[in-house]
């Protein structure tokens, strides 16, 4: 096509099927915009519950840890005193 002829399309109502064509892509960029936008916020909201989910689990953990810990203490303590009962026995 011609440039002469592009020009008499655009001047003969061919803007028309230009500013339609444009319209439609907009409408489709902003309908994908949206969904997407959509779809990270919900990611988000996903990631921030995995989160929440391995802090509780770490929270567990450190608890049970610290519980172990001062068993061990505690029997430390035991053996040590039973230990020294011992030794004042057999001395």
């Amino acid at each position: 096509m011609s440039p002469a002829a592009i020009i008499a399309w655009v001047v003969a109502g061919g803007w028309r099927k230009l500013a339609a064509g444009a319209a439609v892509l907009a409408a489709g960029w902003l309908a994908w915009a949206i969904w997407d936008a959509g779809y990270q916020t919900a990611e988000q909201a996903c990631d921030a519950a995995a989160a929440k989910a391995e802090v509780a689990r770490l929270k567990t953990q450190l608890g049970a840890a610290k519980n172990l810990a001062e068993s061990a203490q505690a029997t430390a303590r035991r053996l040590q005193e039973q230990d020294a009962t011992a030794q004042e026995r057999h001395r």
